[in-house]
């Protein structure tokens, strides 16, 4: 739905600012604002939902009130003197819907609470799809409203509703469809038992000594925060620039949510084969790769062919690129983060803050970019007509595609220097394994090694200590081995104790 809502929004934006006596600056800097809020708000909800419990209706209830004050806000901008403070309205609805849309990313929370690494990476393309779906649908949306032309009265005050600003009361009844969404089907994760400060049981003195900078410290967690910033901005570059450079070109709102239509078509044929090569059991930094070539030929050709004059295919093709190509990038990114997040046992009961954090940088680059794109990278009409090369965007559109290639330069160092090396390691592990059992040539297949005290969660707690004890009588030991092995043969033998108390207190009772 909040793609919906942005996509909708989006065409009519900067037909609105101006409407309402603002620039193109003021157009970014409004653009800028939500991203404040999103920024300021998203570690809230995290830390939330880390310390409630793990529950989510209570967060998810109070964005969407904050979106509807938001857009309601959005739709009575009109009503307030033009210039200076009908902009600055305009600009407070919008933090308050970076507020509110901050709560959304909430999503991600409950997946990996709820859902196995395994099978999160479908889940997250899944709800990209939801997202596409949202994308198609909202241009098309701007064609029910290109006609709207009303005046009402409330207490004597006219109250136009144009094209514009009926979008606010549009996405007003798309906040109300959401809450009652929410009510009716949301399940909430597995509870999470918290002490009285707030922290989770779960986690341990040594745990809650971990923060975000060691968190940082880690390539396998810093690098997807970095690639969500850079495909952010790269986004920014195309949503911020293209419906000024098309309204430039002679484009109106309708026309302009027309060839928004058929790039999100663009986009969820891209997330259909993501989807398809997903479930081949892919990479994802084989993904990751094929998404960001496709952003760098894409944020280049936006330099190179945006120029006065621009044919239909010039103007429309590296947003189709940049479509087709996000769908194996996002899902993929956001996957291996999750599985980093969850495998690291120092960030345990921090996850709602850790999810947080990528979201956190796709708001920064939704907060730095809008302004400086806005302000330094489109051209206004007299400086192209004065040009030589005609270009509708200046060199510093350039920082995209520079971005993308660092990208594509640090997944290709990890794979040959981290990646390939410790896969030769897990090979030659395997390969030194004499014994010739189903059982061992299967770990060998998988190329990892399975231990009887990693097993946990298919067992109840009854089964699996005296399993346990049995094969250590027989004279089978349990391998102990890790950090996480030790911690969890601990936790076992204490719940064989508590298991036998209880069987005790039953045989009383009989």
């Amino acid at each position: 739905m909040d793609a919906l809502l942005g996509a909708v929004l989006g065409p009519t934006f900067i037909f609105y600012v101006n409407e309402l006596g603002g620039t193109t600056s003021q157009y970014g800097m409004i653009l800028s604002a939500g991203s404040v809020a999103a920024m300021i708000m998203i570690p809230v909800y995290g830390k939330w939902v880390d310390t409630n419990g793990n529950k989510y209706r209570k967060p998810y209830m109070v964005t969407f009130i904050i979106g509807i004050v938001a857009n309601l806000i959005y739709f009575a901008a009109c009503l307030f003197p033009k210039g200076y403070i009908a902009i600055y309205v305009l600009g407070l609805s919008r933090f308050l819907a970076g507020a509110s849309g901050a709560g959304r990313t909430l999503s991600y929370t409950w997946v990996a609470s709820s859902i196995l690494p395994n099978e999160q990476r479908n889940i997250y393309t899944v709800l990209s799809l939801c997202r596409t779906f949202g994308s198609i649908v909202g241009p098309l949306t701007n064609i029910l409203v290109s006609d709207i032309d009303k005046e009402f009265q409330i207490f004597g005050l006219t109250v136009p509703v144009d094209p514009n600003n009926s979008i606010g009361l549009l996405m007003v009844g798309g906040e109300i469809f959401l809450v009652v969404i929410m009510l009716l089907f949301l399940q909430e994760p597995p509870d999470k038992k918290v002490n009285k400060k707030g922290k989770s049981e779960e986690s341990s003195t040594k745990t809650e000594s971990k923060g975000i900078l060691y968190a940082l410290s880690h390539f396998n967690i810093f690098f997807p925060i970095f690639t969500m910033f850079v495909i952010m901005c790269s986004f920014q570059l195309l949503g911020v620039a293209f419906s000024p450079i098309a309204r430039n070109m002679g484009y109106n709102p309708v026309e302009i949510s027309e060839v928004f239509a058929v790039g999100s078509a663009v986009l969820a044929i891209g997330m259909v084969l993501s989807m398809v090569v997903s479930m081949s059991n892919v990479s994802d930094t084989v993904m990751v790769s094929f998404g960001i070539g496709n952003f760098f030929i894409s944020c280049l050709l936006m330099y190179m062919f945006w120029t006065e004059g621009a044919g239909y295919w010039q103007f429309t093709l590296p947003m189709y690129l940049m479509f087709f190509g996000y769908p194996f990038i996002g899902p993929a990114n956001r996957s291996s983060y999750t599985k980093a997040i969850i495998s690291n046992k120092e960030l345990e009961g921090s996850q709602g803050v850790m999810m947080g954090l990528m979201n956190q940088a796709a708001m920064f680059a939704g907060l730095i970019a809008p302004t400086f794109i806005a302000a330094f990278v489109i051209r206004d009409q007299a400086e192209i007509d004065t040009s030589l090369n005609k270009h509708e965007l200046t060199a510093g559109a350039l920082f995209a595609p520079i971005l993308s290639f660092i990208l594509l330069a640090c997944l290709l160092w990890h794979f040959f220097f981290t990646d390939l090396p410790t896969k030769r390691e897990s090979n030659n592990d395997t390969d030194a394994i004499s014994e010739n059992t189903m059982l061992v040539s299967g770990a060998a297949k998988n190329s990892s090694r399975s231990s009887l005290i990693a097993i946990n969660d298919r067992f109840s707690v009854s089964s699996e200590a005296y399993r346990r004890m049995s094969v250590e009588i027989m004279g089978v030991p349990n391998p102990v081995e890790t950090k996480y092995e030790m911690e969890l043969n601990k936790q076992l033998l204490i719940d064989k104790e508590l298991w036998d108390e209880i069987e005790k207190l039953d045989d009383i009772e009989d």
